[in-house]
């Protein structure tokens, strides 16, 4: 993200006009997830959006330090865009809003943005971090079934054999989205300070490994 999506103008001018931004390491922390070190100037390697979810989480916090919407992994320039849209959307809205009613209105915000997107409420409504789950419903497309989100090969009952019914990235995505919503839903306005605690609830407490390369050096 340092080289490919906070480097576009759009993200730059957006960042420095509506937010005030800051960095914390999450080196030694017993839920980041690991990468291959490499050299700043390497060129960046091909991600998906949410790659690397245990190393990096975007967070968007009120000036008291409450986490109104976050983002996990990897997000390109126009992912980003879309997330600082959001964002800057939903704090104008907090200003205005009685403090009795701040929590409602962000677990309404991010469960209007999820039923657009295509989630139904039984997906919205399930328990737990969906990401850490395995193999889980939720991740999945609209009309799919569980084995065809890992298996694309796999069809459910009726369909032609061979014919993947589920684009696996495409539902890594979702779930990702997913999750980092239900996170905000399930725990509107959490201080940044129990966060850092304990960031499990949004990106669980599994472990990971994340690699990206370009031109043979790993990322």
């Amino acid at each position: 993200m340092r080289t490919v999506s906070f480097s576009q103008p759009q993200v730059q001018q957006s960042l420095s006009r509506d937010f005030v931004c800051f960095t914390t390491s999450t080196e030694g922390d017993p839920t980041a997830g690991q990468s291959i070190r490499h050299r700043p100037q390497d060129p960046a390697g091909p991600c998906i959006r949410g790659n690397g979810q245990q190393n990096v989480q975007t967070l968007f916090l009120t000036p008291e330090g409450e986490i109104f919407h976050a983002a996990s992994g990897y997000l390109s320039s126009e992912d980003l865009l879309a997330e600082l849209q959001f964002a800057h959307e939903l704090f104008s809205k907090l200003k205005e809003t009685h403090p009795t009613d701040r929590a409602d209105l962000v677990r309404t915000s991010h469960r209007e943005r999820l039923e657009k997107i295509g989630f139904t409420a039984e997906q919205i409504d399930a328990e737990g971090n969906l990401l850490g789950a395995g193999m889980n419903m939720q991740l999945l497309l609209p009309g799919s079934n569980p084995i065809s989100a890992f298996l694309p090969g796999a069809t459910p009952a009726g369909q032609d054999a061979g014919k993947p019914t589920v684009d696996p990235i495409a539902a890594f995505t979702r779930g990702q989205i997913l999750t980092d919503q239900k996170f905000c839903i399930d725990r509107p306005l959490m201080s940044a300070v129990k966060f850092e605690k304990d960031p499990t609830p949004l990106v669980g407490n599994g472990k990971s490994f994340f690699m990206s390369s370009s031109g043979g050096n790993g990322g």
